[in-house]
């Protein structure tokens, strides 16, 4: 299974169609049908069936859906709760964890000015 995979099958099961959920995710078309072909072929069902130029989620994609949901909020709440983590254990000297690497590099090598707007958006 991969997660990427799953996040694919989830647009594509909103948006109902390959063309428009591809470039929702910002992947080509070709790319999106090779994902939802891959996860068919892993479960051995049909996951969509075809209704003209759109697609909508066959009896098996339902029952799939359910589940992709869950895991997909599961995975979001882990990623969330890592990047807490790592925000909470990450510190430099006696300062907090700063988020920007520059903001942290100022910090730590005794530069106590902050670097400007401009070069933190770029960074």
């Amino acid at each position: 299974m991969n997660i990427e995979y799953l996040k694919y099958f989830a647009e594509l099961a909103k948006l109902q169609h390959y063309g428009k959920a591809a470039k929702a995710l910002n992947i080509s078309q070709p790319g999106l049908s090779h994902a939802i072909k891959t996860l068919e072929d892993e479960y051995g069902v049909p996951l969509f069936q075809k209704e003209g130029r759109n697609v909508s989620l066959s009896r098996y994609g339902k029952e799939l859906m359910q589940d992709v949901e869950e895991i997909l909020d599961a995975y979001l709440r882990m990623e969330e709760r890592a990047a807490g983590l790592g925000r909470k254990k990450r510190q430099c000297g006696s300062e907090p964890y700063i988020r920007s690497r520059q903001e942290q590099y100022h910090i730590c090598c005794g530069n106590s000015a902050r670097p400007s707007r401009l070069s933190s958006i770029t960074a």
